[in-house]
């Protein structure tokens, strides 16, 4: 674990990018929280692991747990396909933020957007390869039930 993380900090905010990842299903606020926070991230990613549970333990050390106030998803420039490098064609204009203490749901909300947005492309949904948001929900880290996530949009 970064030594920032675990000594260096009391709080933290969790500035993640809507993106798709060919491995994991999606790149959002577990996976960067929990990648972002250890080194050697390359042995999670191989089939059939696709970074799970990986990315639900990382996230389940208290060290991460007990710090984590507030995730704000940057969706204002989405990647539905391609990631998680940048391939123009793979973005859309998506001009949201998200925002949630629960990092859970907000991945969930995230990876429905985005599966939302590679249906209208003709592209198979990622949600599949995302089971660290259910190994997240089994470690009790959050809700991933869209009938128990508030998901409100607010225009500004």
């Amino acid at each position: 674990f970064s030594k920032i993380v675990t000594e260096q900090v009391t709080k933290i905010i969790n500035v993640p990018v809507l993106k798709q990842h060919a491995v994991a299903g999606a790149s959002l606020s577990l996976k960067n929280l929990a990648f972002g926070s250890v080194n050697n991230t390359i042995r999670f990613h191989p089939n059939p692991i696709n970074c799970n549970p990986m990315i639900a333990d990382i996230c389940a050390v208290s060290a991460i747990k007990n710090k984590l106030v507030l995730n704000i998803i940057d969706g204002l420039l989405g990647c539905f396909d391609g990631g998680p490098g940048y391939k123009p064609e793979g973005t859309w204009q998506y001009n949201s933020l998200l925002f949630s203490t629960d990092p859970v749901a907000i991945d969930r909300v995230g990876i429905e957007i985005i599966d939302t947005k590679r249906k209208e492309e003709k592209l198979e949904p990622m949600t599949s390869l995302a089971k660290y948001i259910s190994t997240a929900w089994r470690l009790g880290l959050g809700t991933n039930d869209l009938d128990e996530i508030d998901w409100e949009k607010v225009t500004v």
